[in-house]
């Protein structure tokens, strides 16, 4: 589906009486992106709610408990304050992977070799595993959110959690809250902020190291390019390119727009689906051929722009550290049962991804 949007470069559907612009050229989907005042944030939210249904899980229990503040969508001064704020605290961050020893014990005990492993459940684990050590929260914040994600919001809604979060920040001091604090931010705030980040966070890491681990399942071309001596973070850019955690953003028109060739009325959805614009040929010939060696053409899979990813680069720094422990480890995985994909249009990941762990002897090739 994405190759064909990819080659045609957008396409129009009509979706509860609304149309909608699916953008797959890749340099069009990025201008659209950079663009926030022809094609503004706000269509995240309304493509959201209405993929998930509104009234859903997201909004029961009286609605989101995030001030609108701290709303990623958000154009206004403070807003951009925020992220600003949250975006270089973040990227001081990475290295924090390398060095701790608590991530290295959790991948051995989670990547262990055996017969049969949900591979879905191991990515949910490590993400909150890796954003305790991130945020500087204790465990059972994160285990919070694990236990929010796997309910759905049937019965831990978005007030409960982040009830839960705040009474649970309260010990809070390393990581990324001891970095707001020392930047004169409040605890509540900066507790404010963890709740928002982590909401997204915990999730987008966790598709994308499932992605990642079921790119190794199905694709020999991973492995033998990192048995190879190839670049780990060449390997990771790829998995990206193919399988973002996030296949596709919503933007709002702002006044009539030309899209691709087609008027787009004022106050239309356009959706930037950057599934399809990593894999337009016109930008990376290999298409949805696994190939490493691309010439470094920047990716959309978190976003572009003032409203990109906050994470991106700690995302980026723990998928490596993954990938390097599995190759120096000479992990090999295999399916072990039907893969179930999770069913979303905005997202790319797996419900099920049973696998089987073997160990390559040296001599193996």
């Amino acid at each position: 589906m994405w190759d064909n949007l990819a080659g045609v470069g957008s396409a129009v559907i009509t979706v509860e009486g609304t149309q909608w612009t699916l953008v797959g050229a890749y340099e069009q989907a990025r201008s659209i992106l950079q663009d926030g005042v022809s094609f503004t944030s706000s269509g995240e939210r309304i493509l959201l709610e209405t993929v998930r249904g509104r009234g859903g899980a997201s909004t029961k229990g009286g609605g989101s408990a995030l001030p609108p503040s701290l709303l990623s969508f958000r154009e206004d001064k403070e807003s951009r304050g925020i992220r600003k704020s949250l975006r270089q605290g973040l990227d001081e961050l990475p290295a924090a992977f390398e060095e701790d020893a608590s991530l290295f014990q959790e991948l051995e005990t989670r990547l262990a070799v055996t017969e049969c492993v949900d591979l879905s459940e191991t990515a949910l684990s490590l993400s909150t595993t890796s954003m305790s050590l991130l945020l500087g929260v204790p465990a059972r914040v994160t285990a919070v959110y694990e236990a929010w994600i796997r309910d759905g919001g049937r019965r831990i809604t978005d007030t409960v959690l982040h009830q839960r979060v705040t009474a649970a920040l309260t010990d809070a001091q390393s990581g990324l809250m001891a970095g707001l604090l020392s930047r004169g931010w409040s605890a509540p705030d900066a507790a404010w902020a963890l709740v928002w980040l982590s909401r997204a966070s915990v999730r987008t890491l966790a598709r994308a190291l499932c992605n990642t681990f079921q790119t190794f399942s199905f694709e020999p071309g991973l492995p033998q390019f990192l048995d190879a001596g190839g670049d780990v973070n060449a390997a990771v850019n790829e998995i990206l390119r193919l399988n973002p955690p996030t296949s596709a953003l919503g933007r709002l028109a702002v006044g009539e727009q030309e899209v691709g060739g087609r008027i787009v009325p004022d106050g239309s959805l356009v959706v930037p689906v950057l599934a399809a614009a990593q894999r337009d040929r016109s930008v990376f010939p290999a298409g949805a051929v696994f190939r490493p060696e691309n010439d470094g053409r920047p990716l959309l899979a978190f976003g572009w722009g003032r409203h990109s990813c906050l994470g991106e680069t700690v995302a980026r720094s723990l998928l490596a550290v993954v990938v390097a422990f599995i190759r120096d480890r000479r992990l090999a995985f295999e399916s072990a049962g039907p893969a179930v994909r999770h069913p979303s249009f905005c997202f790319s990941s797996w419900d099920r991804l049973p696998t089987r762990i073997t160990r390559l002897s040296r001599s193996a090739g």
